[in-house]
């Protein structure tokens, strides 16, 4: 059985779990103009704080938490068995966040993680590492509520997985080497942009979100 320890130790550490998200929602930019149909997202936010996500369309989602005093994982499977929806008062799941350090916890309340009017924390799966640290830490439940499906992409981190994911997903056979070049940030240009036969306005997106646009391009 996988376990929540066994999700943390694979995860990538902070800063390459973020060049990933970057890479991920810069794909999925380029493969769907219209925004509702992409599963991945990142906003460089303000006050040092950026927030990398996932949303299904099915109710289950991920948000993940970069600032300056460290990193917060969060998943939500809603038809887990942990599920706060499953409890009479919306309560998580004991042990969930058993030592989760102070310092972060005001990201708990971040509009990220209430994504149903604040009724509830759609928590299922949390991760977190302070700044300085050198190990994701998670709580003593032994339920991993949904993480190997919903970090899949982070978890595998490959080209390769991205490839599948996206035929499987947009009908779209993307080359390898393409996508090598977004998940190493390599800069993009309306050149690159109009081979794939792509929107010329995806490169505005890609600006917005932090990804590297060849100066002169937008």
């Amino acid at each position: 059985m996988t376990t929540p320890q066994d999700i943390a130790a694979r995860l990538p550490q902070p800063a390459e779990l973020e060049r990933l998200s970057i890479a991920l929602a810069a794909l999925d930019a380029l493969l769907s103009p219209e925004y509702q149909y992409r599963l991945y997202d990142y906003c460089p936010g303000r006050s040092g704080r950026r927030i990398a996500s996932m949303e299904d369309g099915s109710g289950n989602d991920y948000s993940i938490v970069f600032s300056e005093r460290g990193t917060v994982v969060r998943g939500f499977d809603h038809e887990c068995s942990i599920s706060p929806w499953s409890s009479p008062d919306g309560s998580l799941a004991p042990g969930l966040l058993d030592g989760f350090p102070a310092q972060l916890r005001p990201i708990i309340g971040e509009r990220a993680f209430q994504r149903r009017k604040g009724r509830t924390v759609d928590l299922t799966f949390c991760a977190w590492q302070l700044a300085g640290a050198d190990r994701w830490s998670v709580g003593s439940l032994d339920h991993e509520g949904g993480a190997s499906y919903l970090f899949e992409r982070v978890l595998d981190g490959t080209p390769a997985g991205y490839r599948g994911y996206a035929t499987s997903y947009f009908g779209e056979d993307i080359g390898i080497e393409v996508i090598r070049a977004f998940f190493d940030l390599s800069p993009v240009d309306a050149a690159l942009v109009a081979s794939l036969d792509a929107r010329t306005d995806v490169l505005a997106a890609l600006g917005r979100m932090g990804y590297p646009v060849t100066a002169g391009s937008r």
